[in-house]
């Protein structure tokens, strides 16, 4: 009896450690939420259990904060996007890993570890840290002030009331002058200033740089304007010798979403006037070229010879992002239902990107409002589930509160099952 037992269990623990081996998880590239549960879920389609972790970070990245609760106390740690535990979960607090290092707390004091969870780095007492690494440097704080902490870990000595992070090399600082007024400047990481608030005087709002310009603005006659400035405080100009846009987004892989009062559209009415004329959302260039736009609100199209109709736009989305032309997320409402089409932006032309519905996990009743109540929630290109070939992914949530996940020829890569997704 104790022989057969003991074969029984060895085929038992044979077939067990048989299944793992051959089910190990790996290439996650989302967080998803079944019941309440977490899991990771990769390109094939498995998921791997991370139920044992009592909070998991909403950001998806190569390392992801993990927390649990244990005697009434908060214990951070990192998982990689395989499943496995980096960094157990031992400290206070914990923020993302950037550029090989990341900011943890451990009894109070603040430190700088490497994914080998070493620490490399202890802030001085008084000093704390609540950011990442951006560009070799990392921002800190103290009393109340701002500098920042080099990748060789040197400690600034120029303090700042507010300081952004740098980017393009150039970080946007504040301070209020004896009268109250906000004036902004930028500097170098020799904590030079290179844009003086002499400069910048005139705007009253000021944005960090994004592919070497800052968005800029300024009430002119009432009207708010926004503008981009170069490195030397000059603006842009674009191919119509126009410097002024009504509505701007910052520049993101050379392209920025702008408007302005040209060109524009005339709405007719029955009798053949104009009841009114919609503004033009375009697509410039840093070059200050326009390689295509759209029209803005009632009746809208393509500008060009792109026309699309029978839509009121009450908000458009855009990003342009490497890898892939630039897309566009256009919500409507129909029949008091959101409603959002997809088009994909290229030099050639516009396409509208037609979404799957015949999804098996969508019931007949859900199908029948489908293209009628998706929902956009996340649009951003996912290195992680195909790092061969990246592209855009977008989660989207249909008319019962259920997540999928579309690729970016409008086909579903998942099934639409999920409480929520992290991608």
């Amino acid at each position: 009896m104790t022989k057969k037992i003991l074969i029984t269990l060895v085929l038992l623990l044979f077939l067990i450690t048989g299944c793992n081996s051959k089910n190990t998880f790996n290439g996650g590239y989302a967080i998803v939420y079944l019941e309440g549960v977490p899991y990771l879920l990769n390109a094939k389609g498995e998921t791997k259990d991370l139920s044992q972790y009592d909070e998991i970070d909403s950001q998806f990245g190569s390392l992801m904060i993990v927390k649990q609760y244990k005697n009434n106390k908060i214990l951070c740690g990192y998982i990689d996007n395989n499943g496995n535990e980096v960094i157990k979960p031992s400290y206070e607090m914990a923020y993302p890993f950037s550029e090989g290092l990341a900011v943890v707390v451990e009894k109070g004091q603040y430190h700088i570890i490497n994914t080998n969870n070493k620490v490399v780095y202890t802030l001085p007492e008084g000093y704390i840290a609540y950011d990442q690494f951006v560009e070799g440097y990392l921002r800190v704080e103290h009393e109340g002030q701002y500098t920042f902490l080099s990748k060789d870990f040197v400690l600034g000595t120029s303090f700042f009331e507010n300081l952004e992070n740098f980017s393009c090399g150039l970080a946007l600082t504040s301070y209020k002058d004896a009268n109250g007024n906000t004036n902004y400047q930028f500097i170098n990481p020799n904590y030079e200033i290179v844009i003086t608030s002499e400069q910048l005087k005139q705007y009253d709002f000021i944005d960090s740089f994004h592919d070497n310009y800052a968005r800029v603005g300024r009430y002119i006659n009432s009207t708010y304007y926004y503008s981009f400035i170069n490195n030397k405080a000059e603006l842009l100009v674009d191919e119509e010798d126009n410097s002024l846009f009504l509505k701007a987004n910052n520049f993101h892989n050379g392209q920025a979403v702008i408007y302005t009062e040209t060109p524009y559209r005339k709405i007719y009415g029955v009798a053949g006037d104009v009841i009114s004329q919609r503004y033009c959302f375009r697509y410039l260039t840093t070059e200050g070229k326009y390689p295509a736009y759209l029209l803005d609100g009632g009746k809208y199209g393509f500008y060009k010879e792109y026309e699309i109709e029978n839509s009121n736009i009450n908000e458009i989305w855009a990003t342009f992002e490497p890898y892939v032309p630039g897309y566009i997320a256009v919500r409507e409402f129909y029949s008091g239902n959101p409603k959002y089409t997809y088009y994909k932006v290229t030099d050639e032309g516009v396409e509208v990107l037609n979404l799957s519905t015949n999804d098996e996990s969508i019931s007949r009743l859900d199908r029948v409002h489908y293209n009628k109540t998706i929902e956009l929630l996340s649009f951003k290109i996912n290195t992680f589930y195909d790092p061969a070939n990246p592209q855009l992914l977008m989660v989207v949530k249909i008319y019962t509160n259920l997540y999928g996940i579309v690729n970016q020829n409008g086909e579903y890569i998942t099934k639409v099952i999920y409480d929520n997704i992290v991608i």
